[in-house]
C-alpha cells in the first residue's frame, strides 16, 4: 500500500519568489520595541518578587474582602503582562507595519 507524498510536502523546497530580506531599520525598530516590553516585564516581575522578599508574612494581610496583598500583587502583575502585550501589539502596528507594506510595495515595484 503506498502512501500519499501530500503529507511530506511541506518538506519540500519552496518553488515561489523567496521573501526579500528585512530592513535594517524594521530590524532596529522592532528590537528597541521589543527591549522596552521586555524591560517593563522583568521591573513588574522585579517588584513582584521584591515585595514578596520583604513583605514575606505581610502578603496574606487581606486587603478587601478576601483578596489578600499577594493576590493583589500577582493580578497587578497579570494586569502589567497583558497591557503590555496590547501596548506590543499596538506599537508594532503603528510603527513597523506601515514600514512593512511600504517596503513590500517597494519589493513589488522592481
Amino acid at each position: 500500500m503506498l502512501v500519499p507524498d501530500e503529507p511530506f510536502a511541506a518538506f519540500e523546497p519552496a518553488t515561489g519568489p523567496r521573501p526579500a530580506a528585512t530592513p535594517p531599520h524594521l530590524l532596529a525598530a522592532a528590537v528597541r520595541l521589543r527591549t522596552r516590553l521586555t524591560a517593563v516585564n522583568v521591573g513588574a516581575a522585579g517588584g513582584v518578587i521584591a515585595l514578596s522578599w520583604i513583605v514575606q508574612d505581610g502578603l496574606a494581610t487581606r486587603v478587601a474582602g478576601p483578596l489578600t496583598l499577594g493576590m493583589a500583587l500577582i493580578a497587578l502583575y497579570v494586569l502589567t503582562l497583558v497591557s503590555s502585550a496590547i501596548w506590543f501589539d499596538r506599537a508594532c502596528a503603528r510603527h513597523l507595519d506601515p514600514s512593512a507594506g511600504d517596503t513590500a510595495a517597494e519589493g513589488e515595484e522592481r
